[in-house]
């Protein structure tokens, strides 16, 4: 097969080539969106759970149970919550699935524990020291942080 002169100019055209290239990047883009977009709310929810779960020790713990019940009506649909009490720790876990769709199944959750100590009126307070631990991710991902300080307001 020959290619005549008239033919040459056709063979060098670029015009189209940057919307080939654009329609095939595109999807890698919107993949890429989605991912940032999905870790953003995962990471915004994991801050809330340890931080409801951090306040429901806490309350919890001092006798709080109002105050507690109050906080637990304005967590999110959907959180399950599991207390846990050994000797004169509690903890409370909160689990929750992030989002719909694929982070339906991931699910996070956070394990907060807070020291109740008897009074001498025999009522429990909360101590100063509440432990957390957090985890994240699926099964056997976790993640965990030493004691943190909160003030005990009596």
């Amino acid at each position: 097969m020959t290619i005549t002169t008239a033919h040459v100019p056709l063979l060098r055209d670029e015009r189209g080539s940057v919307t080939a290239e654009f329609a095939v990047v595109l999807p890698a883009i919107l993949a890429v969106l989605a991912l940032v977009l999905g870790g953003i709310m995962l990471a915004g929810r994991r801050i809330e759970l340890v931080s409801a779960s951090a306040e429901l020790a806490r309350l919890e713990a001092r006798g709080d149970t109002e105050l507690a019940a109050e906080r637990e009506q304005r967590l999110p649909e959907g959180v399950r919550i599991v207390r846990e009490r050994s000797g004169q720790l509690l903890c409370v876990r909160l689990q929750a699935a992030p989002g719909s769709g694929v982070l339906a199944a991931i699910g996070i959750s956070a394990r907060s524990c807070a020291i109740a100590h008897v009074s001498a009126s025999g009522r429990e307070t909360a101590s100063i020291d509440v432990l957390r631990t957090i985890s994240a991710g699926g099964p056997g991902s976790a993640a965990s942080s030493g004691p943190a300080r909160s003030r005990d307001h009596r």
